[in-house]
């Protein structure tokens, strides 16, 4: 059964059941361990309010709130959004965080940030690179003049194209990525009893070069790039990660 056929796919599969069932291992105890490992290598002018583009369940979100008095979080995703909400009511630093629904292209806060993330690849997701510039456009508007932004994503070159499967409280996962017309595709296949359904995670090819041709058309500066979360030098034959810290131009 394929899903949701007139939403794009981002919007079907990050706000199923089975989305959150498949990666249920992504821990509160990573987040903290990047965050801390993250903050320790950048050098912000202040530490007041950050805001995460595309947060999910709020993980990193609650990572900041030891760090910063002010913290936002948007999704686009309602289901991921109510996950956090229902999580932020047993945190400690409940009264410093705030978690909305937005769409990352277009989102308006009437305020800026000192430091704003991207993480996890949450990037690249639309069909049209003008998509993406919108998103970068939104996050500098947003950011403060002597602000950083950090943007997360997978290397394309070290991307594993392989067959896997899983079996998770009795559905059973199966998923084969390729690379399919400028996209890294995921194809997914749901079991759950009698019944299957097929998802799709697709995001665009993007490398270093693609990266700074939108960087410098939104008014970004390069500060450093990390090749993986424990901020090592970047590689794009060997690291797992492009991240790029920015400043704004």
């Amino acid at each position: 059964m394929k899903n949701s056929l007139n939403k794009p796919w981002f919007e079907s599969w990050f706000d199923s059941n089975y989305y959150h069932l498949l990666y249920k291992e992504r821990s509160q105890e990573e987040a903290d361990k990047f965050i801390d490992k993250l903050l320790s290598n950048i050098t912000l002018t202040h530490r007041e309010s950050v805001l995460d583009v595309c947060c999910g369940k709020g993980r990193h979100c609650f990572s900041f709130s030891s760090f910063f008095q002010h913290v936002v979080g948007f999704d686009l995703s309602p289901r991921s959004i109510e996950f956090a909400k229902e999580s932020l009511r047993l945190h400690t630093h409940e009264s410093r965080i705030n978690f909305f629904v937005q769409d990352a292209r277009y989102f308006e806060l009437n305020q800026q940030f000192d430091f704003i993330t991207n993480l996890f690849t949450s990037f690249g997701y639309f069909d049209e690179i003008t998509d993406n510039i919108k998103l970068l456009q939104s996050v500098r508007k947003h950011l403060k003049p002597e602000g950083l932004f950090l943007l997360d994503f997978l290397n394309p070159e070290v991307v594993s194209y392989v067959h896997g499967e899983k079996n998770i409280d009795g559905v059973e996962f199966t998923w084969h990525k390729s690379k399919q017309n400028g996209f890294i595709v995921k194809d997914i296949i749901v079991l759950d009893g009698t019944k299957r359904f097929d998802y799709q995670e697709k995001v665009q090819d993007l490398k270093t070069n693609d990266f700074q041709r939108m960087f410098d058309e939104v008014g970004l500066k390069l500060v450093k790039v990390f090749g993986d979360y424990d901020c090592n030098q970047f590689s794009a034959q060997t690291s797992p990660r492009q991240i790029y810290l920015l400043k704004p131009e």
